[in-house]
């Protein structure tokens, strides 16, 4: 059904075996084929058939901060209104589908369950029907599921799917409506009870990709989906996370994502889990960060989460606390360090030691310090050479540390500089020195020293991927007079330590030019804020905290993607 924004799909016939559990299925699809819009619509549940379902949820192929990923069908009522007052945000060309979830048929039957939604003013009603069998001689599908809900379209990467069956003679696997096992006119009657297939991905996809498999014997046939969520390339944001605002995220060497977030003044860790599609929704919740420590900077170390010293942000929050958290054991300590009170420093493990870089004291004083500690209890000052700053971005890459971007004292003026620390010949880093990277212009000009985009008001740096290589990437909001206001990432290769050259290759301005930047009426920044970025395998997060203000945003970037198949 279209409309002048929609097009709305009602599932097919779903059936449901007496006694036996069913993961979901789809009861709608709808797709936006306009400009961003909100679709509002309404369930209907039978009484009959309402005791079958525990759980309703939305798989939601769109960024959206309006709907409750899920609702407890236990209440009394057989009616849910789904989208609430504002309804369901969809961007333009996107897609979002309703299904239900953790279903438990008690007894056989027929039911149809009315879908209502307004389109164009109107509202408009249909329904999906549902049978539930009965008898032990119908095929059961044990398992039919995706390695991952979530799919980074890069380069060789494959959407892999496995099932298992039981009691059946016939099993089909379909793409969408093709069929794809056993393959068509290869002679093979069946795709087997238990396998797996790698979709080859020779055409284009969908944002949310369906996929169905059907099992039959004795002319009794039944059918299970599974939805694959397509990543978008590029930058995508996460506008409202149900957690609350985001602060910092750590990497665990690429096994498991970390996140602060708070809410309400309260500060709480969350394993995050990106490759589900339940990032900011459906994060597990870990423990509550201490008081004082609620926009400090983290990183992981040595098996457990560190949270060190004051805020990123706010100069009026200074520490010297430095707090850590076992995931496994779910233990944790606070310790004072015997380093100055500080904030707007940078909190990294390197080198199987944790870091603590520049930053300021309670007197707005910048600290040109680096400590180090390898247990996170005893510290040792490593250089007094570092350059004095704040807010600056930091990151590992190469076996080197480095700094770029952040300003020379507390909302000072902006820095354009690239720095990297090198070890000297103490294996504790006593006698190491920092260098300023330069950067190769054009073929005939001479090297500069700067960033050329302008001041950065906040800049973070992480590794990242280009073309399958392992570059340095920066990210930020850059201020330049009069080409005014842009936000972009850049990235860094070709490094020559010999000559302290390396070749700068700014990719083009992210198309929400105020991604990470707040102004007044479009003009100038309206205040400071920081910028940190995080890398886990294929994609990079940013997360922007803002002084004086309780807006922060998380976005994330897909980097090193392909675009898979030709347009239709």
């Amino acid at each position: 059904m279209s409309g002048a924004a929609w097009t709305l799909t009602i599932g097919g016939q779903s059936e449901l075996r007496f006694g036996y559990e069913k993961s979901w299925f789809t009861i709608l699809i709808a797709n936006n084929t306009s400009t961003d819009a909100s679709l509002v619509f309404s369930l209907t549940l039978p009484p009959a058939f309402v005791t079958h379902v525990d759980d309703i949820e939305f798989l939601l192929a769109g960024n959206n901060d309006s709907v409750p990923t899920r609702i407890d069908p236990s209440a009394p009522q057989t009616t849910w209104n789904i989208g609430g007052g504002r309804g369901i945000a969809v961007p333009a060309g996107g897609q979002t589908a309703l299904k239900l979830a953790s279903i438990n048929a008690e007894g056989a039957g027929s039911f149809q369950l009315p879908v209502q939604w307004l389109e164009s003013g109107i509202k408009v009603t249909d329904s999906l029907l549902v049978t539930v069998l009965s008898g032990d001689d119908w095929p059961t599908i044990v398992d039919f599921a995706a390695e991952n809900e979530v799919f980074e379209p890069r380069a060789g990467a494959k959407i892999k799917l496995h099932w298992e069956v039981k009691n059946a003679d016939t099993v089909l696997l379909f793409r969408g409506s093709t069929q794809v096992l056993p393959v068509p006119g290869s002679g093979n009657a069946t795709a087997g009870n238990k396998g797996e297939w790698e979709d080859p991905l020779t055409d284009r996809i969908t944002d949310l990709q369906d996929y169905r498999i059907q099992a039959s014997k004795n002319n009794k046939q039944v059918t299970d989906w599974v939805f694959v969520r397509i990543q978008s390339p590029g930058w995508n944001r996460i506008p409202k996370c149900q957690e609350g605002t985001p602060v910092s995220m750590m990497n665990d060497h690429d096994e498991r994502l970390y996140g602060v977030f708070l809410l309400d003044g309260i500060a709480s860790l969350y394993l995050l889990n990106p490759n589900q599609g339940t990032l900011g929704a459906e994060d597990r919740f870990l423990k509550q960060v201490p008081r004082g420590l609620e926009t400090s900077p983290g990183t992981f170390f040595n098996q457990k989460i560190w949270i060190a010293g004051g805020s990123q942000i706010d100069p009026n929050v200074c520490s010297n606390t430095v707090w850590w958290f076992d995931p496994l054991t779910k233990e944790s300590n606070a310790a004072q360090a015997p380093w100055k009170p500080r904030m707007g420093h940078a909190c990294l493990a390197f080198d199987n030691a944790l870091w603590i870089i520049g930053g300021a004291d309670a007197a707005g004083n910048t600290l040109p310090e680096v400590y180090r500690s390898t247990d996170g209890a005893e510290w040792k000052q490593v250089t007094s050479q570092v350059p004095a700053l704040v807010m600056a971005g930091a990151t590992v890459y190469n076996g080197k540390l480095w700094l770029c971007g952040g300003t020379a004292d507390v909302f000072g003026a902006p820095q354009k500089l690239l720095w990297y620390l090198s070890k000297g010949n103490d294996p504790a880093w006593k006698d190491a020195t920092w260098t300023k990277m330069s950067f190769l212009g054009g073929i005939t000009d001479p090297p500069i020293s700067e960033l050329p985009y302008g001041d950065p008001f906040a800049l973070g740096l992480t590794p990242g991927k280009l073309k399958g290589a392992d570059v340095l990437c920066g990210m930020g909001t850059f201020q330049a007079r009069p080409a005014g206001i842009t936000s972009r990432k850049f990235t860094v290769k070709g490094f020559n330590y010999r000559t302290n050259l390396a070749e700068l290759q700014p990719d083009d301005p992210i198309p929400q030019n105020k991604l990470w930047a707040t102004t007044v009426d479009g003009g100038d920044l309206q205040q400071p804020f920081c910028l940190t970025a995080t890398q886990f395998k294929f994609l990079i997060f940013a997360v922007s905290l803002v002084y004086g203000s309780k807006s922060t945003s998380l976005s994330y970037l897909v980097q090193d993607t392909t675009t898979l198949g030709a347009a239709k």
